[in-house]
């Protein structure tokens, strides 16, 4: 019984050895590609790497073009600090696959669309219309959008206060309500013909007065 039992461990040990030594699953990875499961990718925000071919995860080298490297992993999140350029690479025992992702700078992004039927003369603030993040971009032609804006939203929720104005005669009128836009996201405001707006004086706003497109511009 004793003789038995001594050969089943052993028998057990050197498969287990052979088990964990084994590469041959490497030599069956056909692809060390990898996707990115983020459209834009934001300073901060969590970026999920995935690596096409499964077969060889344990065996996985993540090297992410900032100084960071993890293993063993095929689906990973990673955070960049800073913005630009990162070469990142994906090592499955000798085989490699690199790809060039853009952190952009900010943590979240929005555009304005002009779909009304005006030229209009727009400004933006993110979280705060004195100290916060502040874009103004020149006559919007209707049916148009501006650029891609992206800032840094200090809020420390999710989301972020947003105030769109247009400048009319020289005065500013700011979008009539509380507006809010979200933190690692892409957003888009539109203004249309029935979108409502109030005088903004520096001292106070004058929220009994509030005006359409048609009222703004019928002088």
């Amino acid at each position: 019984m004793f003789k038995q039992f001594s050969v089943a461990v052993l028998l057990f040990s050197t498969t287990l050895f052979s088990a964990c030594d084994d590469t041959s699953d490497i030599e069956k990875v056909d692809d060390t590609s990898f996707n990115i499961l983020t459209n834009l990718v934001y300073c901060t925000a969590p970026v999920i790497f995935v690596a096409s071919d499964t077969t060889g995860c344990p065996m996985c080298t993540w090297d992410f073009g900032d100084g960071n490297i993890s293993h063993g992993r095929y689906k990973i999140t990673h955070k960049y600090d800073e913005p630009g350029n990162y070469n990142v690479t994906l090592s499955i025992g000798n085989q490699k696959f690199s790809k060039t992702i853009n952190v952009r700078d900010g943590n979240l992004s929005y555009q304005i669309r002009n779909e009304s039927s005006y030229f209009l003369w727009l400004s933006s603030y993110v979280d705060d219309m004195n100290n916060g993040s502040y874009r103004e971009v020149l006559n919007v032609n209707p049916g148009m959008a501006t650029d891609s804006m992206f800032v840094y939203g200090t809020c420390s929720l999710h989301q972020n206060l947003f105030e769109v104005a247009i400048t009319v005669y020289n005065q500013i009128y700011l979008v009539k309500g509380t507006s809010f836009i979200n933190r690692y996201q892409h957003n888009i405001f539109t203004i249309t013909d029935s979108t409502l707006f109030i005088k903004r004086n520096p001292s106070v706003l004058e929220l009994d007065s509030v005006y359409n497109l048609k009222g703004l511009f019928k002088y």
